[in-house]
């Protein structure tokens, strides 16, 4: 993605609410804070348990990241609930 890509995406989005695509193919928005649950272990959030998404963010490597607890972490560390 080119970086004036990433300037008009984030022109029409917030750190406070995801457009994500449902299992029956509808876009639904989740708005902050919204529930996620652990499907990689990882060295401060256990397997398995589930947490909230407090901001939703853009890492340097234009990757989707996720605050929880005043952390960063990739989103592919998570299923949204």
């Amino acid at each position: 993605m080119l970086n004036n890509e990433i300037v008009n995406l984030l022109r029409y989005s917030t750190p406070y609410c995801l457009y994500i695509v449902n299992e029956n193919k509808r876009i639904e928005m989740r708005s902050c804070p919204f529930k996620v649950l652990v499907v990689h272990q990882m060295e401060h959030l256990n397997q398995g348990k589930q947490y909230l998404v407090t901001k939703i963010g853009l890492s340097k490597s234009k990757k989707l990241i996720f605050r929880i607890d005043n952390k960063y972490y990739w989103y592919w560390y998570f299923e949204i609930l």
